[in-house]
């Protein structure tokens, strides 16, 4: 920092001696003590400008208090209402059911004109088995049963 500092105020007298002999050459008013004078009158850049604050420190007054735990008869506890959360109803997608294959080795349903076997998707849902008569879906993580229409 020390440098820094040092380095300026060489750089600003060789400024100010250069300014000062060509203002000597044209009016010759000012000499060079004068100069040096002016430039240890200007304000360091990197010193603080406001004031220092003083801290005042007081002493303060420790007070001995006992506690009493006792439970305190104005002061009730504050029990929070537990919350009933309501599940939004599940709604399982419109599917149109439209044939069951059954009695082979791998079951197939038939649903908007494409056929699904056991463990397959559709729209969302997850086809869980397959009987003679309807077949079971997984959605929502809930189990619906879907009829075959005669």
């Amino acid at each position: 920092m020390k440098k820094i500092s040092l380095i300026i105020c060489g750089v600003f007298l060789w400024n100010m001696t250069i300014v000062a002999f060509s203002e000597d050459e044209q009016k010759s008013d000012k000499s060079m003590e004068e100069v040096i004078v002016d430039f240890l009158k200007l304000r360091n850049p990197f010193l603080p400008q406001l004031p220092k604050e003083e801290i005042i420190k007081t002493p303060v007054e420790q007070h001995t208090q006992t506690i009493d735990n006792s439970m305190d008869m104005n002061r009730v506890p504050i029990v929070q209402p537990k919350l009933k959360v309501e599940e939004a109803p599940v709604i399982l997608p419109k599917l149109l059911l439209q044939g069951i294959i059954f009695g082979v080795k791998d079951p197939q349903v038939i649903i908007d004109e494409q056929s699904y076997g056991v463990g397959e998707h559709v729209m969302g849902t997850t086809i869980k088995s397959i009987g003679k008569n309807g077949v079971t879906l997984l959605f929502g993580g809930k189990e619906f049963h879907v009829d075959l229409e005669n």
